[in-house]
């Protein structure tokens, strides 16, 4: 480790004449120091280097990797601080993400010093583990992470080169027509609750996160049209009031429309139920919004149910949004659907600088006719 860094810069004597000057700068705990090299013999930035490495090696802190990493992404924290001061925008859902995978970090290796870390043993931990290809990169994020922050702190420590890990890249399948058809009958769920849910799923594009999250007011009977102002954490403790693309600044709401069989069924629900305006839809028996993973197992049932087979295909909540688009884009213009669907243009790339949402239902009230023929198949 280099812990000594020599550099020249020009000063003024007293009678105003330059001269070059040799320094050295280094990290005392943390803060950074420099020091004038008044050996005469110096007279290059190899002297200069040559100098420094005979200086005894400063006092270090602890650079075990759980006192680096013990405040990192936490809110007020000098590493937020850091972060926030090099331009990030992460939003604080992303921070508590990247704070759970820097504790398994700091579970695993903790003990261990900056320099102790090799990339060959942190490849055979994570391929020993029987986690997503996703929890394994996030694992190597965090720990390049907390090497980025001790170089904040002013350690001249390098990171490890570590081995990514690579997915399933292929996308969710679609249903087909007759699928659709097989899938929508209300009998395929355990309840009406559940039967609304996979129905705005499926017919208006919205992702699971949002259709949890989805409260009274959101439904707007009299457009026939649904509010997407939100979405709700993986446990349901948190109610964030942005979309998955947008941020605290920029939530980028949106609106969708809901087919007339679907929003008729909709409001005969809630008008049978004793909601408030900031009540969820969705809820368990408890009037807490529905698991993840119980939203996953009704429709693998449902599928069953259906006599839908999965074999050799990907199916996935994530192939009614899926199906939504590719359906709609038939025969529905691209950016009308871009809209409901939430993409930030037909590229994906984005687009809004803010929210209007009077403008989006102007711009979608002609298509209304079309999601109403979401259920009905094509003649083809």
């Amino acid at each position: 480790m280099q812990h000594y860094h020599p550099f020249k810069k020009t000063v003024r004597g007293k009678k105003g004449k330059s001269k070059k000057v040799f320094y050295y700068w280094y990290y005392d705990k943390g803060v950074q120091r420099q020091k004038v090299i008044k050996d005469k013999s110096v007279k290059t930035l190899y002297d200069a280097a040559l100098y420094c490495s005979k200086l005894p090696v400063p006092e270090q802190e602890d650079l075990r990797i759980k006192i680096i990493a013990k405040d990192m992404f936490l809110p007020g924290s000098k590493h937020i601080d850091f972060l926030r001061q090099s331009g990030s925008t992460c939003k604080e859902s992303s921070y508590r993400l990247k704070r759970t995978a820097v504790e398994h970090v700091i579970a695993t290796y903790g003990e261990y010093t900056l320099e102790d870390i090799k990339a060959n043993k942190v490849f055979k931990y994570l391929a020993s583990q029987e986690k997503s290809f996703l929890w394994k990169n996030r694992f190597n994020a965090a720990l390049y992470a907390i090497y980025e922050y001790a170089n904040m702190l002013g350690y001249d420590v390098k990171s490890p080169q570590l081995k990514q890990f690579k997915g399933n890249s292929v996308k969710a399948d679609a249903l087909t027509d007759k699928e659709i058809a097989l899938f929508a009958k209300e009998t395929n769920f355990y309840n009406t609750r559940n039967y609304l849910l996979f129905m705005l799923l499926l017919s208006t594009g919205i992702r699971v996160s949002e259709a949890r999250a989805i409260r009274k007011k959101q439904f707007l009977q009299d457009k026939q049209m649904l509010l997407i102002d939100g979405q709700l954490s993986g446990s349901g403790n948190e109610h964030y009031a942005y979309t998955k693309r947008g941020n605290e600044t920029n939530p980028k709401w949106r609106v969708v429309i809901v087919p007339a069989t679907v929003a008729k069924k909709l409001t005969a629900f809630i008008s049978s139920q004793p909601l408030g305006d900031d009540d969820y839809i969705f809820t368990t028996s408890s009037g807490k919004p529905m698991l993840i993973s119980s939203i996953r197992c009704a429709f693998f049932s449902a599928l069953n149910r259906a006599g839908i087979s999965i074999a050799g295909r990907r199916l996935t909540i994530h192939s009614l949004r899926h199906t939504f688009v590719t359906r709609m884009r038939s025969y529905t213009d691209a950016d009308a659907v871009r809209i409901m669907a939430g993409h930030s243009s037909t590229s994906m790339t984005d687009y809004y600088t803010h929210y209007r949402i009077d403008d989006d239902i102007k711009t979608l009230q002609p298509y209304i006719a079309n999601a109403n023929r979401f259920f009905t198949p094509e003649k083809g």
